[in-house]
């Protein structure tokens, strides 16, 4: 990580490819130790499965994490928020047909 760091990277993507569940607190530490040591920004890619997970990482990883690509549980719509935008989207579809 140093060499990458002096080649004027910022930010790294992590995945855990062997992963299907929720990244790991233990992952979360390594990633914290990553920041601390080489004040690289990092995005979690995947890992994140519900808004508990969301939460947690949220509240536990700060700084180091500051940004995570979530994709199959958005499209699974398993974050209450979607339900709101689900029905306001609805609203507009009526209103736009009507």
């Amino acid at each position: 990580l140093p060499i990458i760091k002096s080649t004027g990277v910022n930010r790294i993507l992590y995945k855990n490819i062997k992963r299907r569940i929720s990244v790991s607190d233990s992952e979360i530490e390594e990633l914290k130790d990553i920041y601390n040591r080489y004040k690289l920004r990092i995005t979690i890619d995947g890992g994140v499965n519900c808004t508990n997970d969301l939460l947690r990482i949220n509240s536990y990883a700060q700084p180091a994490v500051d940004s995570i690509i979530i994709g199959t549980p958005f499209y699974n719509n398993r974050f209450p928020c979607q339900k709101i935008w689900r029905k306001v989207e609805a609203d507009l579809e009526t209103k736009i047909v009507n």
